[in-house]
């Protein structure tokens, strides 16, 4: 039997995907690249240098997909690689000064809107509102879910596309922030 607020819920949703999608899709066109690539561009900026494995559990990316970024990222000019000296196995990722520019100078994906929106609720109902998205999260990545789950996704299931985990890089940025 299908609760009584299902299909309102599910459309809500639905809106809230389309409108992540589509300012996704601005931003894309805007810098010429692609949402992960822009949130990889600003994890940099926030934790300096990093090595692509944590730089890809960060982001919640699979390391064959930050590799990927971090390819194009490079022939851009906006990162360099360099091999540790203390462990030749370690390769960190560092901003360069165009790639810390153009870090500082993008907007977070729909983060200044959302913030706003925030700022409108008290305290206690911004932690509600964090609640039930909390357990929505769980609803959706139920076991036996079509769309897998939280650890299938960090482990490859976002790929390179215009839909990014970007909300999931900007609450994981919130929580730290308290």
């Amino acid at each position: 039997m299908e609760t009584l607020y299902a299909a309102e819920i599910l459309q809500s949703l639905r809106r809230i995907i389309r409108s992540i999608d589509q300012h996704n899709k601005l931003l894309s066109k805007e810098y010429k690249m692609t949402i992960p690539q822009l949130v990889c561009l600003r994890q940099l900026a926030k934790e300096g240098d990093l090595t692509s494995g944590n730089l890809a559990r960060m982001v919640f990316l699979s390391q064959a997909t930050v590799t990927g970024i971090l390819d194009r990222l490079e022939a851009k000019g906006f990162i360099t690689r360099e091999r540790s000296s203390a462990d030749r196995r370690r390769v960190f990722v560092a901003l360069t000064a165009e790639g810390l520019k153009l870090a500082e100078e993008m907007p977070w994906p729909l983060q200044e809107r959302f913030a706003r929106g925030l700022d409108s609720l008290t305290a206690q109902g911004q932690e509600q509102f964090d609640l039930m998205l909390k357990k929505l999260v769980e609803i959706m990545e139920a076991s036996g879910s079509p769309c897998g789950t939280h650890d299938a996704m960090a482990q490859g299931a976002f790929q390179e596309t215009a839909v990014s985990p970007d909300d999931a890089v900007f609450f994981e940025s919130k929580k730290t922030e308290r």
